[in-house]
């Protein structure tokens, strides 16, 4: 896109009619007039000068209700500071082209992203420079990214988080818990004798055990911090990010919950349903021991879980960890 604002630049050096552009060359008329990205020419104070038709498709907007109206108009306010910098960077004459990416509201309510690149008009005083812009709509490309990027965090199977995102999830929670001094918790589960249920009923069934506990444990996420994982196999975790109730409360109404599912397991006896063993870890900061976090938040979990399958499955065993202040 680059290399076509530079022949545009050269295109708009004469001056123009807000309405129309006159030039000597037909190729670039066809070019303003008829392409599908939006070509503009915008005044160093952010407002347009002149405006392609395409506009009316991409914003819903008439071009010639644009011409003589601020860019900012279009642009949604949490991405004013990025336009914003993008145009002082243009408007300082240190940079020959410029490019960034906002997000616009068409008159319908569709929000619309648009990557915006910038060249300033050739042989122009940056103090009250003129730049040809082009606005091309990247609103698909950017739902793939979301696709991309909310597919490699997420468990396929369940649609809880997978352990990556929880890793992730983990540090920032456990930098947030030293930055305020506070406290965060986390609960490990896992479904008992969930072979035994694959052996009995087959992996169709096993993969909508692993689902149905799934559902129960992400009801179990409430808090805005709080994550809800697929630890791995038939493994769960909630991460309770500054927990405002019981902790251990939490992870009993998780194991009752799971009960109530009454989901069948021939596998263990007659009669017998689905159960889980949980272990819950609170950590808490404050200055004093060495410890390395949240690795310690993450074992403490663990071997309370491994208790409670030890003391016979389907219970809850905890943990209490003090972190200092400082630790990373």
């Amino acid at each position: 896109m680059i290399p076509l604002i530079g022949s545009l630049a050269k295109l708009f050096r004469e001056p123009l009619a807000p309405a129309s552009v006159t030039v000597a060359d037909e190729a670039f008329r066809s070019l303003a007039e008829y392409s599908s990205d939006v070509i503009c020419r915008i005044g160093h104070d952010g407002v347009f000068r002149y405006v392609s038709p395409s506009a009316s498709v991409l914003f819903g907007v008439e071009p010639e209700q644009m011409v003589g109206t601020s860019a900012m108009l279009y642009i949604l306010p949490d991405d004013h500071p990025a336009v914003a910098a993008a145009m002082a960077r243009i408007g300082s004459g240190q940079f020959d082209e410029v490019r960034t990416e906002a997000r616009t509201v068409r008159p319908d309510g569709r929000e619309v992203w648009v990557e915006a690149s910038a060249k300033l008009m050739p042989g122009s005083d940056p103090a009250v420079s003129e730049a040809v812009l082009v606005l091309r709509d990247i609103t698909e490309r950017k739902r793939a990214e979301t696709r991309w990027a909310s597919q490699a965090l997420e468990d396929s199977l369940t649609g809880l988080a997978n352990r990556r995102a929880l890793d992730e999830a983990l540090d920032h929670e456990w930098r947030r818990t030293v930055r305020t001094g506070s406290q965060m918790a986390l609960i490990l589960l896992d479904i008992d004798h969930f072979k035994k249920f694959n052996d009995h009923y087959g992996h169709q069934a096993g993969d909508g055990c692993l689902h149905a506990v799934a559902t129960v444990v992400k009801a179990a996420a409430r808090g805005p911090t709080d994550v809800a994982a697929r630890y791995g196999g038939e493994e769960f975790a909630l991460l309770l990010g500054d927990p405002m109730g019981d902790a251990v409360k939490i992870a009993e109404d998780i194991r009752t919950a799971v009960v109530a599912l009454g989901v069948h397991h021939a596998g263990v006896g007659p009669g017998a349903v689905v159960t889980v063993s949980i272990g819950v870890a609170n950590v808490f900061a404050r200055p004093g021991s060495t410890i390395t976090m949240p690795d310690m938040l993450v074992q403490a979990a663990d071997s309370a879980l491994y208790r409670a399958k030890d003391h016979g499955r389907n219970r809850v065993e905890a943990a209490i960890v003090f972190a200092p202040a400082k630790a990373i």
